[in-house]
């Protein structure tokens, strides 16, 4: 859903207060994590996605236009 159309569905105050966490509230790192829980993700974020995206192509999930290229 589009944030206009997110706009449509809630009251001014709701909005607002669902702007104000999304402005502030980013979590970019995952380095507390590593600290905190000695956590490590397996995957990077664009090769977990080309993985997902090949397994829905594999399992007839997804259709495309033409075979993936890396």
């Amino acid at each position: 859903m589009s944030w206009e159309e997110f706009l449509r569905t809630t009251t001014p105050e709701h909005a607002a207060t669902s702007w104000e966490h999304l402005y502030r509230s980013h979590c970019i790192s995952i380095e507390k994590a590593k600290a905190l829980l000695g956590c490590a993700p397996r995957y990077e974020p664009g090769p977990a996605v080309l993985e997902s995206v090949r397994w829905l192509i594999e399992h007839d999930e997804l259709e495309v236009a033409r075979p993936l290229v890396v």
